[in-house]
């Protein structure tokens, strides 16, 4: 399994301490499932059969609803052992894993990520930022992000004024989708970034919802 990952570790409860998890099983595509042996290098299109399925299902299986976004969540594909192979096994796993920490690429979880964007735990899985650095909001932060991508579309560049006007507009109502409630005097403020011009003739037109604190952190 020099080029292509495969797993041999024990399976546990998603509700106990673990690494990985199990999003979907996907069949390998035919090109590869005929082979009688397993190739050292698994082509790209292995990874992209469990692509497209985290695509379809990721969204509900973390229980996000509208607008709401998850961050950091890697997939981590998993390939028949040599020996699977061999006993006819042609099944791609499509595992996740949460955003890294420092010192560990994989971090360890103790509950499952079926349904955690319901919950408080989706702190682990939403960006926030402490200055330029993306991190968890379950980590210290200066700024969360809320909803989904804001953005504007048409050829021409309406200027900056107007897209910070239409971004901070789009913003408030994601913020108040994600707070459940208005933004009329609230402890947070919205911050958004407008699209630069050449940002827009490279074909740039989104950019992040972010609140922070009125004061301090």
């Amino acid at each position: 399994e020099l080029y292509a990952t495969s797993d041999v570790a024990p399976p546990v409860p998603c509700d106990t301490a673990h690494q990985t998890e199990t999003l979907a099983l996907v069949p390998l595509p035919e090109e590869l499932a005929g082979l009688p042996y397993r190739p050292h290098r698994i082509p790209d299109i292995a990874w992209t059969a469990c692509r497209d399925a985290v695509d379809r299902k990721l969204h509900d299986y973390l229980g996000a609803s509208g607008p709401d976004r998850h961050w950091g969540i890697e997939l981590r594909p998993k390939l028949p052992t040599r020996a699977e192979w061999a006993a006819g096994l042609r099944v791609a796993r499509c595992d996740l894993s949460v955003p890294p920490r420092p010192g560990m690429e994989i971090p360890t979880i103790s509950r499952p990520l079926r349904g955690i964007m319901r919950s408080a735990a989706s702190a682990a899985v939403r960006r926030c930022r402490i200055g330029k650095a993306d991190v968890s909001c379950d980590q210290p932060h200066t700024r969360e992000e809320v909803g989904g991508w804001i953005g504007m579309p048409g050829r021409r560049y309406p200027g900056r004024r107007a897209i910070r006007a239409e971004f901070t507009e789009q913003c408030r109502r994601n913020a108040e989708y994600y707070t459940g409630g208005k933004l009329d005097n609230p402890p947070v403020r919205i911050k958004v970034t407008p699209v630069t011009k050449t940002q827009w003739r490279h074909g740039i037109r989104s950019s992040s919802c972010l609140l922070a604190a009125r004061r301090g952190k």
